[in-house]
């Protein structure tokens, strides 16, 4: 059975990592963990995340060994860690502290989620673009439009004519390449 378990360690997807001891050396690091970092087995095993450059914030290990040992385990805890190049991962690490044969482990397994981290950031970069490519008015139709103000409202709020906000309104829809402003709050 040890066997079993050990064989879903080694080739699980997830980056995984056991730590042991109050220092939390790695005592096992799987497959993904050693693509996601860079490090071998050998350079993993025996040193800990802060002896690696993985984390870089002391502040960062302490609060989430505060927060493990209040609750055993912590989930989805979005975290900036490095690769061995120094490139920044945005990952969520799941924790999970186990005692065994008076030992403390740490299971730690990651979800590496950097590619979408850029993306949000490029989409939102976009969407700043294409805000900046409208009017003051427009703006000021959409932020209202956005809260669920109907056009006549709009036009009562800003002192224009009903007419000149559904101008603004189809201004909007063009400009930031939507089929209704709708699409704008989702």
């Amino acid at each position: 059975m040890e066997e079993i378990f050990s064989a879903f360690f080694e080739k699980s997807i997830s980056p995984s990592a056991v730590s042991v001891g109050p220092e939390h050396c790695f005592l096992f690091v799987n497959e993904a963990w050693i693509r996601l970092f860079g490090y071998s087995k050998e350079e993993a095993i025996g040193k800990d995340s802060r002896e690696l450059g993985i984390i870089r914030d002391p502040v960062l290990t302490e609060n989430l060994l505060r927060r493990l040992n209040a609750s055993g385990s912590i989930r989805e805890a979005a975290l900036v860690l490095y690769d061995r190049s120094g490139t920044e991962l945005h990952v969520l690490n799941n924790i999970t502290r186990m005692t065994l044969d008076g030992k403390d482990y740490i299971l730690s397994s990651l979800q590496d989620v950097t590619r979408q981290k850029l993306a949000e950031a490029q989409r939102q970069q976009h969407d700043a673009t294409l805000l900046e490519e409208l009017t003051r008015r427009e703006r000021d139709v959409l932020k209202l439009a956005i809260a669920g103000y109907s056009n006549k409202d709009i036009a009562a709020r800003l002192g224009i004519s009903y007419r000149t906000v559904e101008v603004h309104r189809s201004h909007c829809i063009r400009k930031l390449g939507t089929r209704s402003l709708i699409q704008i709050k989702e």
